[in-house]
């Protein structure tokens, strides 16, 4: 199935549970990593805190969390405890206590059962030692999801090793690859990607082998304190994962910006916020078409007659680059015709709107039509709101760049009231 016929599908579902007001799209799996900074039993015991790591939690189907320091172990218990309270459906995959100085951490994956099954997990050997905390791989598998098979690689690195620690994500990966013959897989966490931390893209594996594409851009804040740094990443890879992957989907929650909480609040739940993308459900990929279309008509057109119409037909009639629709009155009369041209790409659209449709049509559609037809697509095309990599790393502005967007541009007239006909320009996203 050709990815493109699908990705630019906005679906916006909401879902109440009876105990919580988290927000969670049922109609797409929910993906995050949040580093919950010394996650431990003094956050637990704090209310505020408490709450709001559940509620955030609850907003999606499948969430890593990092910086897991508790030594007892209870507190994440805790927090899963509250969790299942309020879903039961969540469980958890969790690490070994990982690091090789005294400050230990876990990863654990919470994770949606109605969504997802794990069907295995290691942790990397990391045979030169190179990792302060190895990363932690664990293999879903889902019959909701339009995925079926991946793996996600959880990973905080260490601040001063960042650079070489994101680089050798990609013999994480090839690991992966190996172990499993699986290629699809989500690397994500607190990669320390950015500011005086990683600053030598060149270097980076991760970023220059083109297997990869990054989800996020170096303009992203992912900290919630006064820092302007873009530490948190998701980096994907494997053809079926990204034509899965909601394109416009990646973000960063700003859960001040959600919940009524207090800078300092904020602050004791972390110095980082989530960020999160959405994998498009299987449901969606089989079943659910949209389209995009852009819809335009000039009230003061002149020379809009049934005269001007038939010869907008007979022209497109006889060039070869249009095709025509018809319908009939009862009486055989025409009561609508339409004359289309299917195009590639948004540009295409454009440069056929000044170019042939004006010329061959320039009693029918005027240049207002078009300026403002164009004003619009500039608007919805979303290749133009996905982050780019500038060279340092392939992002999925990358990705969908290489796949052709399908367009066409409908000119129909109707002759329902033959003294006052009406015409409408349409470009519509196939």
């Amino acid at each position: 199935m050709h990815p493109s016929k699908y990705m630019w599908l906005v679906l916006l579902c909401l879902k109440f549970h009876a105990s919580i007001a988290a927000n969670n799209d049922e109609g797409a799996l929910d993906v995050a990593a949040f580093n919950v900074q010394v996650f431990g039993e003094t956050k637990m015991k704090n209310p505020v805190v408490r709450k709001y790591l559940k509620e955030i939690i609850l907003r999606y189907d499948l969430i890593l969390i990092q910086e897991i320091r508790d030594s007892s172990g209870k507190a994440i218990i805790e927090l899963m405890s509250d969790v299942k309270e309020a879903n039961e459906n969540y469980e958890m995959k969790l690490s070994a206590r990982l690091g090789r100085t005294s400050s230990k951490e876990q990863y654990a994956y919470i994770y949606r059962k109605d969504w997802l099954t794990p069907s295995d997990e290691f942790v990397y050997a990391d045979p030169g030692d190179l990792y302060e905390r190895e990363p932690y791989i664990v293999r879903f598998k889902s019959e909701k999801a339009a995925i079926k098979d991946f793996a996600v690689v959880g990973i905080h690195t260490s601040p001063d090793d960042a650079e070489a620690e994101i680089s050798n994500l990609e013999s994480v990966y090839d690991d992966i690859v190996k172990r499993w013959s699986l290629d699809n897989v989500i690397l994500m966490g607190d990669f320390n990607a950015g500011c005086s931390y990683t600053k030598r893209w060149e270097n980076i594996k991760l970023a220059t082998d083109p297997r990869f594409y990054w989800l996020f851009d170096n303009t992203v804040d992912s900290t919630t304190k006064r820092t302007d740094c873009p530490y948190d990443r998701v980096v994907v890879a494997g053809k079926t994962l990204l034509s899965s992957i909601i394109p416009l989907s990646p973000a960063v929650f700003r859960f001040d910006e959600y919940y009524p909480l207090t800078q300092a609040e904020v602050e004791q739940i972390s110095d980082h916020y989530p960020i999160h993308f959405q994998i498009r459900s299987d449901y969606e990929a089989k079943n659910i078409f949209t389209s995009k279309a852009v819809n335009v008509i000039d009230r003061k057109v002149t020379g809009l007659t049934a005269n001007a119409i038939y010869a907008m037909r007979k022209k497109a009639a006889l060039d070869g680059a249009y095709r025509l629709f018809h319908s009939y009155t009862r009486r055989g009369a025409y009561l609508k015709i339409t004359v289309w041209k299917k195009l590639l790409s948004y540009d295409n659209v454009v440069k056929s709107l000044y170019g042939n449709f004006h010329k061959d049509f320039p009693n029918l559609i005027t240049f207002n039509e078009i300026h403002a037809a164009v004003r619009v697509l500039h608007e919805i095309d979303p290749l133009r709101y996905l982050p780019r990599g500038h060279g340092l790393f392939k992002t999925l502005y990358d990705y969908w760049k290489g796949y052709q967007q399908r367009c066409a541009i409908i000119f129909e007239c109707s002759l329902e009231d033959r003294s006052n006909p009406t015409c409408q320009l349409q470009i519509k996203h196939l």
